[in-house]
């Protein structure tokens, strides 16, 4: 950073099972602001969790995407870019291939990481927009192609899990294999939460399935515009879940509340939204719509800036 700037750009890119997306951030004294976002339906996870690959059919709509998000960015000066991969990518066996590719094609470095760091970013994302003193809580993200799941004494991890539970993953599945998957990692959290996490827990939930909740809720309720942070009563959620099941989730994308990759896994993710509040003896959801890009830019911001104390502004 120049000497006597006092604004620096961040970008950051998530691709992730289901979708690209991509946010940008201002860095102004201590305030990391986030201005703008995008968004791209693009299911890698279709290609990989089916055959293993990702073909470069989508490879090409990858970098076609790719560069649209660059240009969009083109008037700020000098972003800093960050591009994080997630499940599809870690899966995909030719993924030295497409990261590659890009890198020759678009000059940008894709780094693939791990669920553990998935989770951590988030953690440390929440953490800086969230205080819960000594409490135990309980952060699970839920992707397309995994379920990230940290259990917090305080600011002190007691327990964490990537589970390949995503919701686009899981919907490859017959029934039968479906209910399989669902014991399987039923048994390994509720051993978890018994030994870790108290009874009345507030369970954290992040990721785009959380924010379509937060947003079919608040549209049942007609709060007008979508807040950034809500906290739920348990027995609220399980009422707002009989309501939406009401109806098919063709209506609602119908009715312009949800795309149609949304209401494709809409079933599914209150599914295991309610498993994992029933698992964690849950009394509180808090949905503070707080993804894996805007965790990318805090984190970047932060390496670059050690000696500041920053703030998330979403």
């Amino acid at each position: 950073m120049q000497e006597g700037c006092k604004r620096k750009y961040f970008a950051a890119i998530d691709i992730g099972s289901n979708a690209v997306r991509m946010a940008l951030a201002h860095l102004e004294g201590s305030s990391l602001q986030v201005i703008h976002s995008w968004r791209k339906f693009l299911r890698l996870g279709d290609d990989v969790f089916h055959s293993g690959k990702i073909t470069e059919a989508s490879l090409n709509i990858l970098q076609s995407t790719l560069e649209s998000f660059v240009v969009s960015v083109k008037d700020y000066p000098e972003p800093d870019f960050s591009v994080i991969a997630t499940s599809a990518m870690r899966d995909a066996e030719n993924r030295q291939h497409v990261v590659s590719h890009i890198q020759k094609n678009l000059g940008l470095q894709i780094k693939t990481i791990s669920g553990k760091e998935e989770a951590d970013y988030l953690l440390k994302a929440i953490q800086n927009c969230l205080s819960w003193g000594d409490d135990l809580v309980i952060l699970a993200d839920l992707g397309g192609g995994s379920l990230e799941i940290s259990i917090m004494e305080g600011r002190r991890i007691v327990w964490q899990k990537s589970l390949d539970c995503g919701v686009l993953r899981f919907s490859k599945l017959d029934a039968g294999s479906q209910q399989k998957y669902l014991e399987s990692w039923k048994k390994e959290l509720e051993q978890a939460f018994a030994q870790h996490a108290a009874h009345d827990s507030n369970l954290i939930l992040t990721g785009g399935n959380a924010k379509v909740l937060s947003q079919l809720i608040q549209r049942q309720e007609n709060r007008g515009p979508v807040n950034k942070m809500m906290h739920i009563p348990w027995q609220k959620f399980l009422q707002a879940k009989a309501s939406i099941e009401t109806y098919q989730p063709q209506h609602y994308v119908k009715k312009g509340w949800l795309r149609p990759d949304q209401g494709e896994v809409l079933i599914l993710s209150l599914l295991i939204f309610e498993q994992l509040g029933k698992l964690s003896q849950c009394r509180q959801l808090i949905l503070p719509r707080i993804g894996l890009k805007e965790s990318i830019l805090l984190q970047r911001a932060q390496t670059l800036f050690p000696e500041k104390c920053l703030q998330l502004q979403i």
